[in-house]
């Protein structure tokens, strides 16, 4: 989704949802990353996910039995810089669940699962597990990248875009948001058009930018809101261009499967 406010009027940017429970979501957004409680989102995604209060008030005491008392957690902040320098790694303040997970997801990632290690990566990122390490979350996207993993080749294009853990290169990361939307990932095909609206790591194209904000908003429902602005500054000939490349896209794109 493109943006997210809360019941409480926080506005989060970029939204890709990683994961959900019976309790919440947890997205990464233009500036970290967060897990938001169902009570705070609008009935619509409530309904999307199957939010049961009961269940999720049973999930929440299932949870302090076993000793995570871990809060909702936020990374945001400037992701363009690195984390300061210290003697010893910072280490984070996590619930023994948390560990856990970070532990049961290097077991997966280190045999292989692709997924698995995206999801380390994004772990080794934002210090949820385990101390924060941008150099060794590159690592293990890169891993994921090897096999094609679509969320991995985002996450890449982020590190790019960024220079988290990695020299910053906009032309790199338009090549990788580029490998994830033309395997049909809206996130990416949102974070692709608005590169060439703006001539980030690639020449302003009109045509192109308005043709994955379509893409785009095909895939998800979401009416990408620049494209109004954009197509007012296009002649007829560029939308009617820019449509019919969208829909030729949409024809013959593998179809998304949101996990």
């Amino acid at each position: 989704m493109d943006s997210l406010t809360t019941t409480d009027g926080k506005v989060y940017k970029s939204v890709v949802v990683m994961s959900s429970d019976a309790a919440g979501i947890d997205i990464s957004y233009d500036r970290g990353e967060e897990i938001i409680p169902f009570e705070k989102l609008p009935v619509e995604i409530q309904r999307k996910y199957g939010y049961d209060p009961e269940k999720a008030k049973a999930f929440l005491a299932a949870k302090a039995e076993n000793g995570d008392v871990t809060p909702s957690v936020s990374t945001s902040g400037d992701l363009t810089k690195s984390p300061p320098s210290t003697s010893q790694p910072t280490q984070p303040i996590i619930g023994l669940s948390q560990q856990k997970i970070f532990e049961n997801t290097k077991f997966k990632a280190e045999r292989g699962d692709a997924r698995s290690q995206c999801q380390l990566g994004a772990y080794y990122q934002d210090g949820r597990g385990v101390a924060k390490d941008q150099i060794e979350a590159v690592k293990w996207f890169r891993k994921a990248t090897d096999q094609n993993d679509a969320w991995a080749q985002l996450y890449l294009g982020w590190c790019y875009e960024s220079g988290r853990g990695i020299r910053k290169d906009e032309v790199e990361a338009v090549r990788w948001f580029r490998k994830a939307a033309e395997q049909n990932y809206p996130s990416a095909q949102c974070y692709l058009g608005g590169c060439y609206q703006v001539g980030k790591g690639v020449p302003a194209d009109c045509v192109e930018a308005d043709k994955w904000f379509h893409i785009y908003a095909d895939q998800t429902g979401y009416i990408e809101k620049r494209i109004t602005p954009l197509e007012k500054q296009m002649t007829p000939e560029q939308i009617a261009k820019s449509k019919q490349l969208a829909h030729d896209f949409i024809q013959s794109a593998p179809s998304w499967l949101l996990w």
